[in-house]
Formats: structure tokens, sequence, C-alpha cells
């Protein structure tokens, strides 16, 4: 249980800041034990010059002259990365200060209001083999992950107590390893990054860092294009195999569809051989709305291509895909994702791991 001391006068005010910080900590799982004070003396004594005040840490937080949520939104932060967030999901957005990053964070802050996750930005820097250069180049990139996420952080102060949630971390090593490694090493989190295409003969190709990743990831990924924006999930595509059925992926997908009352379209890989897909959709209607799920065949001789036409067609919000599918779209997966995912939408790429 996590202890903390509320500085204040029964107020209206200060009642609402403790409601507010008790009903963010309870979304996290986090449980707090209060201590509140509201002596002047004992004020005076700790030097607290403003209330409502917090003491986090042995770290005193005043409201000062800002507004009330401003201050609840600190007290919050201070209080859940504590407890690591408690049970808030992490959506961890590789930032490397791009457009392509930048239009992640903004796509994922988004989606956090949606699904009660936090946003957790992480700069990797590579160092070279100049030891001075290396040492200048780190601090100056710390410096400027934190003001990155001042400016950030700045049109949402005071706008609601929990209308942000942002963390950063600044690590050095290679990229791909160190997200991967943070990932995995959280009990609830998504790797959400920004994938640049770039046009050549053979089409559009994303990024080869956001290959790797997916590739390597025990993490579920989401791959935004660079121009993708954020929509309402109200219809999500998810390629599914004739033989495979992941209950975890079925729970998971099936939570954040209810998050949005959305549709989910099942969408198979058409063959010769005769298909029944009545347990399938009997599989996915024991979790989910059975007038909200559908299901589709594609041409499975371009499936790519075919994925992106109904992606299009039925104006989708979300392609879903998992590796631990073992047929055709398993197969696309091994060939085309760890190759660089071919795709000519614009549409967000969900991607889940066995």
């Amino acid at each position: 249980m996590q202890e903390f001391t509320l500085y204040g006068k029964p107020s209206s005010l200060y009642e609402y800041a403790k409601m507010m910080i008790l009903k963010q900590a309870e979304r996290a799982g986090v449980q707090l034990k209060i201590r509140e004070i509201s002596d002047t003396d004992a004020f005076i004594n700790t030097g607290i010059m403003s209330i409502p005040a917090a003491k986090v840490d042995n770290e005193i937080i005043e409201r000062g002259d800002r507004g009330i949520n401003n201050f609840i939104s600190e007290v919050n932060h201070k209080l859940l990365k504590q407890n690591n967030f408690g049970l808030m999901r992490k959506l961890i957005i590789p930032m490397d200060f791009s457009e392509t990053s930048e239009n992640a964070l903004n796509y994922a802050h988004k989606l956090s209001k949606h699904t009660n996750s936090m946003l957790k930005l992480m700069h990797i820097y590579t160092p070279t083999d100049n030891a001075l250069s290396t040492v200048s180049n780190k601090k100056e990139l710390e410096a400027k992950l934190e003001s990155y996420i001042e400016r950030f952080k700045r049109p949402w102060i005071g706008v609601g107590y929990d209308s942000l949630m942002i963390d950063q971390e600044f690590k050095i090593g290679l990229v791909d390893q160190e997200i991967v490694a943070y990932a995995d090493s959280q009990k609830s989190s998504w790797i959400v990054m920004g994938a640049k295409r770039n046009v050549q003969n053979t089409g559009c190709k994303f990024g080869g860092m956001a290959n790797k990743i997916a590739k390597n990831a025990k993490a579920p990924v989401l791959i935004i294009p660079e121009k993708a924006l954020f929509s309402p999930l109200m219809k999500i595509a998810y390629c599914v195999d004739d033989d495979f059925m992941d209950t975890n992926v079925i729970e998971e997908l099936t939570a954040i569809a209810t998050k949005f009352d959305a549709e989910i379209h099942l969408v198979r890989a058409h063959t010769k051989k005769d298909y029944d897909e009545t347990i399938l959709l009997n599989s996915w209607k024991a979790y989910y709305s059975k007038t909200k799920v559908f299901f589709h065949t594609v041409d499975g001789l371009d499936l790519i291509k075919s994925i992106t036409n109904f992606a299009d067609e039925e104006g989708v919000d979300m392609i879903v895909m998992s590796r631990a599918n073992r047929g055709f779209f398993g197969e696309l997966f091994h060939r085309s994702i760890t190759k660089g995912l071919v795709l000519t939408t614009e549409v967000p790429l969900l991607i889940f791991h066995k």
C-alpha cells in the first residue's frame, strides 16, 4: 500500500483533489493510504506556502498558482510511478524526434484515453567510438527528451486530472534490443511505433526498425504508418487461419473492441478447400457481441493486395495479425513482416505474438 500525506483545509477544492487522486489510483489498481493534515502550524513547520499540497516520498508538491488539475496530475504521476503505474497498460513509444515518431505518439495518446494506458517515451542513443562525443551527445539528448515531453504536455495542462499520464526513459544501446527488452520486462505493454514508408520499385515498405522490433518482441506491436491519424476503432480486421484460434488473442482483442463498441471482421484467405466458418464464428461470439462479429474471405493469391483492398473498401480502422498463426497468414508474417511488411494502406497494424 502506497502512503502519502495531503495538506489542506476542509473545502470543496480539497475534497475534489483527494477524490481525484484516489480515483486515478483505483483505476491503476494501486491502493493508497492518505495521512491528512489540516493544522496551520504543521504547514508552516513543513515549509508549505500554499495548499492543497502533498508529500510523496519526502517530496513536497504544492498547488501554487496553477490549476487544481495540474496539481492533481503531478501528484498522480509521482504516486503511480512509484508503483510502476500499477495495472495501467504501458504504451511504449520509441522516440527519435522525427515527424513519424511524433505521429505515433499522438496516436498513442488518443488511444490511451480509451484504454486506461500510460505513455512511456523511450529514446535510445547508440554511442560512437568517440568517447567525448558520446558523453556530450548523451547529455544533449537527455535534455532534448525532457524538453520535448514538457512541450508535449503543455496543451494538456489543466485540461483534466487524467488527461495525460506520461513518463520517459533514456537508454544507451541498440534501439531494437533496448525497446524489446524493456517491453518484455513489463507485465502489460504495447510497443507503438511509427513507420516511414519508402517508395521503391517494389512498392511501399515499412521501416526496417519497425520490422525488426515486430519480429523479435514478445509484447504486442502497433505499427502506425507515417500519415495515419487516430480515429475511434469502429471496424477491426483480424487475419485468421483455418486451424488455429488463440484464446489469448481473442480475449485481448475483444477487450479492445469493447472499449469502442467496434465490429470485428475475421478475414481468411480463400482456398479451393471447402471451409465452414461456423466453429470460428462461435468461438469469437462466445467472447463478444454476436451481432458485431463478421466473417469474410479474400483472394489468397495476392494476400497483401487483398488485405489492403478489404481495409479500404470496408473502412477498417485497424488491421490485426498474430505471429501464432500457422497457415496462410502465418506464412505471410514470416515472408513479409520479417523482410519488411508491404502494405499500401495507411491503416495501423497491430501484431500479437505467441
